[in-house]
């Protein structure tokens, strides 16, 4: 996942990971903040040390588990940089995020929106895993929507199934 700036002719990867970890591995653009300072996706990789993201594969878990990622578009030494975060890194008890998707962003970046089948730590984990391009999941499972906002991470709701097409 790139980001090119046209005028200063620069082209930078955002999705870059941490010394020693996977690289990526099929980043999935959601949303920036208007000014392009801020830029949310999501990748099934480890790009971060306290990323709890997994990819599926012929083992388990086999599907993939997605991490929400900031990249903060930073200046040092007169280029731009990403200054990765991971917005929904694994829980003590290394439980995955399963994010499903980015609701909503503020213009500034400060306030993102999302909704995860993970608990985060604050409140038990729901079911709102809905494979890309499919339907059907029963109307029980309750998919967790959480806004980030300076630093922290609070639970806005739980939604169930039924209510995927408004979210």
């Amino acid at each position: 996942l790139y980001l090119r700036d046209v005028s200063k002719g620069e082209t930078i990867r955002l999705d870059e990971h941490e010394p020693g970890l996977e690289g990526s591995v099929e980043p999935e653009y959601m949303t920036a903040s208007s000014d392009g300072s801020r830029i949310f996706f999501l990748d099934a990789a480890r790009l971060t040390a306290d990323s709890g993201a997994t990819h599926g594969g012929p083992f388990e878990p086999k599907e993939d588990r997605p991490d929400l990622y900031e990249c903060a578009i930073v200046e040092e030494a007169g280029h731009d940089k990403c200054r990765l975060t991971d917005l929904t890194p694994k829980t003590e008890g290394g439980e995955s995020a399963r994010v499903a998707g980015v609701l909503g962003v503020s213009e500034d970046g400060s306030y993102v929106y999302f909704a995860a089948a993970g608990g985060l730590g604050l409140v038990p984990a729901g079911g709102c895993e809905v494979p890309r391009g499919e339907e059907g999941v029963s109307g029980s499972a309750v998919c967790n929507v959480f806004v980030r906002h300076d630093g922290v991470t609070r639970v806005v709701a739980g939604l169930s199934q039924e209510d995927s097409s408004d979210w």
